[in-house]
């Protein structure tokens, strides 16, 4: 066979496979494009409340921690020992004693110190008061300074900043009215400032007495005039009468 009826009969063949081939080819199913997963949306209304309660379970959980819910609460409790379920009782407790209570008191013990102290210093007529069987004492009015007092202030407290006439005078009716005034509540803030002003005079010219008296005095005035003097007070009365 001569060459040309060769490469003819090559070339027959390869026609039949390439034609074949795209026989095959058109028989094989094509595969369907892959359709993307389509996710359903929520409404505006309901994307609009589900973000309300997200916002709002945020703000809850900020302002009430999981320790300060009730269950946190029963496991602190659970946690908590014997000694310090007794000192919490113990601090609840003193905390139902009302300020008014504590204010009355520390307002009689100071007006008294200072009371008693006075009647020493003035003369005048003598009030005698009386309870039934359980309590007596007198009551002298300020219609003047004593002689001794006034010696008092040249000698003893000399070293005050004022003359010792004028301070006499000032000490003597101010240990009177303004511990009236702190037991009546009345301007109760500006009568422990005048006792704090005379404790500080008696610092001055006595100044070993700090830690033994006058620290607590200046500390209880103190607290008077930070907190008032509470409700039995006629400044309460008279705070209450002006907002109505």
């Amino acid at each position: 066979m001569s060459d040309a009826a060769q490469a003819r009969q090559h070339a027959d063949a390869l026609a039949a496979i390439q034609s074949l081939t795209e026989r095959l080819a058109s028989l094989t199913p094509q595969p369907a494009a892959a359709q993307p997963m389509q996710i359903a949306r929520p409404s505006p209304a309901v994307a609009a409340a589900l973000a309300r309660s997200t916002t709002a379970a945020a703000k809850i959980a900020k302002s009430h921690p999981v320790a300060h819910s009730v269950a946190g609460r029963a496991r602190t409790w659970r946690r908590r020992s014997l000694p310090v379920l007794v000192v919490d009782g113990f601090i609840s407790a003193c905390a139902t004693i009302p300020y008014s209570v504590v204010a009355l008191a520390l307002r009689v013990l100071m007006a008294q110190l200072f009371f008693i102290a006075g009647q020493t210093m003035i003369s005048g007529p003598r009030i005698p008061i009386e309870f039934q069987d359980l309590f007596r004492t007198s009551l002298v009015l300020p219609f003047e300074v004593r002689a001794s007092t006034f010696d008092m202030f040249m000698t003893q407290y000399a070293a005050l900043p004022l003359p010792p006439v004028v301070a006499a005078y000032m000490a003597s009716y101010a240990a009177f009215v303004l511990p009236v005034l702190l037991v009546l509540g009345l301007a109760t803030r500006a009568a422990a400032i005048g006792l704090l002003v005379m404790t500080a005079m008696i610092y001055l010219v006595m100044p070993s007495a700090l830690l033994t008296a006058l620290i607590f005095w200046a500390a209880i005035l103190l607290v008077l005039i930070s907190q008032g003097p509470g409700v039995f007070s006629l400044d309460h009365v008279i705070a209450k009468l002006m907002r109505h």
